[in-house]
């Protein structure tokens, strides 16, 4: 973050707790503290006190802890919402040498992925095969 970006934050909550404004060493030391983060963080997490109802002008150690809990919730938001990379696909050809050299038949992907499946049961009844296997 900027200095002219933490300027207009701290404008911005001036203009929302005019009772009580931060002092100039409170903006300094609390721009201290956040500007390694980026401002888009320290608006959301400044923004979410006000959300909540904040009567008075937030201190030093709520601002760090806010913007640190909106890291945490973005960075598991965006945990969540990415799809992990499939592997490239094998040739046919490759697949069948693969299959074979592992099982001692070709066999499908659906196939391999049974076959590797009933050798290491998930112990999950609801399993499309290990709860079939449990229920006989």
């Amino acid at each position: 973050m900027t200095v002219d970006e933490w300027g207009d934050i701290v404008d911005w909550v001036a203009d929302r707790f005019p009772d009580k404004p931060w002092r100039p060493e409170q903006v300094v030391a609390y721009y201290k503290d956040l500007q390694h983060h980026p401002a888009s963080l320290v608006w959301t997490a400044i923004h979410h006190l006000y959300e909540q109802g904040q009567k008075f002008t937030p201190n030093g150690s709520q601002l760090v802890a806010e913007t640190l809990s909106t890291r945490r919730r973005e960075a598991r938001d965006n945990m969540y919402r990415q799809t992990p990379a499939l592997p490239e696909p094998k040739t046919t050809t490759e697949w069948a040498a693969y299959t074979t050299k592992r099982f001692g038949e070709s066999l499908t992907i659906m196939e391999t992925i049974e076959r590797i499946h009933r050798d290491k049961p998930c112990n999950n009844r609801d399993c499309s095969i290990h709860g079939e296997m449990a229920d006989a």
